[in-house]
């Protein structure tokens, strides 16, 4: 069955949304291409050739004017008949709020924002009163297809596929709302393995966007520092072939392809665990699909314990020779920073140079490439995660108080183990713990100022 996720403009937001769109021909998609860009014309173009489509994660769009009026969800669901509501690469948060949304749409209130908008929804929908659920893996990178989709209800499914085929009858009851979403939702995990694999075929297949193409970008000053830092990290990366050989081989195991067992003879020793682990993810994804998200998010945990472990061992084994070298273990720390020299001339630091204190890089550098830079790789996928992960949460909250439902509690839990201690941290907290006291007796709430939070104080 054929099936695309188009990206689409709302003109009147400015805002760009995905939207599935199923059983096309060739010159439909051509149209449907240029028509995009108008989610109005898109989605009357659709009904009239009998295209379903569906709004795919509906919490999920671009939005250059941070969030979005609620009018414009309004508008949406009388144009949309069908709706994501379980999205894999998203949180419970944000598939329970867009449930809870698409179930408040009665017909009473479909018509109330028709009145108001001047919207009519049969220009856009057959059954404008008839909304239907769907799921859907988003899983672009292809680790996590099919662990979260749609059933499709066929009445007398066997009889039927004697005469017509399974995608013509799919799509039929795609059509008709005959659908039900099922899965699992997005966790960190989840997002860091997608945003590992990701890193890791750009390190292996991206080429150089070159300097221009970057400069002249639509982005922000922002995004294009980014990029270009971004762009020189990977190429930096590729100059490590340790490194390299890592990743091509924890992307093979991360889309399900063990590596010949004749590999592990030829692993040094200390990374003969990190090896094991990258089968066992391998492992994972040809026999255990349920256990997918478990195991990847243990595996690659213990990955980058393991090469920290190595990296910190060496980088403490490299530090005590240093520090015998120069001979400068019986100096206390005033005495080492009184000493300690760092040459204007980057040339120097390349000398074998004894009379100054300052380190020799490439020395203290042997050894350490390949799991820092294998370690920042996994750290940079999960900052990605969540930063991904958790930066819709205004829009979130703000939808939620617009339902009236799922609002996220306004408390903050903290932590501490040097709330007796003589330090900055102990004083910091001392002094809101005390502004927290004088201000529920002044006001009888736990401080406006703090919105409310609780302070948990762990001795």
């Amino acid at each position: 069955m054929v099936g695309a996720e188009f990206s689409c403009t709302v003109p009147d937001y400015n805002i760009g949304i995905h939207v599935l769109t199923y059983g096309f021909d060739e010159e439909q998609e051509k149209m449907l291409k240029k028509l995009r860009k108008n989610i109005y014309i898109f989605q009357e173009y659709t009904k009239e050739f009998n295209l379903p489509t569906i709004w795919a994660h509906p919490l999920y769009h671009y939005s250059p004017k941070g969030i979005p009026p609620f009018d414009f969800y309004d508008k949406m669901s009388l144009i949309f008949e069908r709706f994501e509501v379980l999205n894999g690469q998203r949180d419970t948060w944000q598939n329970m709020l867009v449930k809870l949304w698409i179930d408040s749409l009665t017909p009473e209130k479909i018509d109330q924002i028709a009145a108001r908008t001047g919207i009519n929804p049969d220009h856009y929908c057959r059954d404008p009163y008839k909304k239907s659920r769907t799921g859907g893996s988003d899983s672009h990178m292809g680790i996590f297809s099919g662990l979260t989709g749609t059933y499709l209800h066929i009445p007398d499914l066997k009889q039927k596929l004697h005469d017509k085929p399974a995608s013509e009858l799919a799509l039929e009851a795609i059509r008709m709302g005959r659908t039900a979403p099922f899965g699992s939702h997005q966790n960190s995990e989840k997002l860091t393995i997608a945003f590992l694999d990701y890193v890791c075929q750009i390190a292996l297949n991206g080429t150089d966007p070159g300097l221009l193409r970057i400069l002249l970008h639509k982005g922000t000053s922002n995004d294009k520092i980014i990029a270009l830092l971004v762009s020189n990290g990977f190429a930096e990366l590729r100059q490590h072939k340790v490194t390299m050989r890592f990743i091509e081989l924890f992307h093979q195991c991360l889309i399900g392809k063990t590596p010949a067992f004749t590999k592990k003879w030829f692993i040094p020793r200390v990374y003969k665990p990190v090896f094991s682990d990258a089968v066992k993810i391998a492992e994972t994804k040809q026999n255990d699909s349920e256990k997918m998200v478990e195991i990847y998010g243990k595996s690659i945990f213990s990955i980058n314990s393991e090469l920290n472990k190595i990296l910190f061992n060496r980088l403490k084994i490299k530090i005590e020779n240093f520090t015998r070298e120069k001979n400068i273990t019986d100096l206390d720390f005033n005495e080492l920073i009184a000493n300690f020299e760092l040459p204007s001339e980057f040339r120097a630091y390349m000398d074998d140079n004894n009379s100054h204190l300052h380190p020799d890089i490439p020395k203290i550098l042997d050894g350490l490439p390949f799991p820092f830079l294998a370690s920042a790789l996994i750290l940079a996928a999960h900052f990605t995660s969540a930063r991904v992960l958790y930066n819709a949460r205004p829009l979130l909250q703000t939808f939620a108080e617009k339902l009236g439902h799922l609002e996220h509690p306004r408390r903050a839990l903290w932590l501490t183990d040097t709330f007796e201690d003589r330090n900055g941290v102990s004083m910091v907290l001392k002094d809101i713990h005390d502004e927290i006291n004088k201000r529920t007796i002044w006001d009888g709430s736990i401080m406006n100022y703090f919105q409310r939070s609780i302070l948990l104080l762990i001795y």
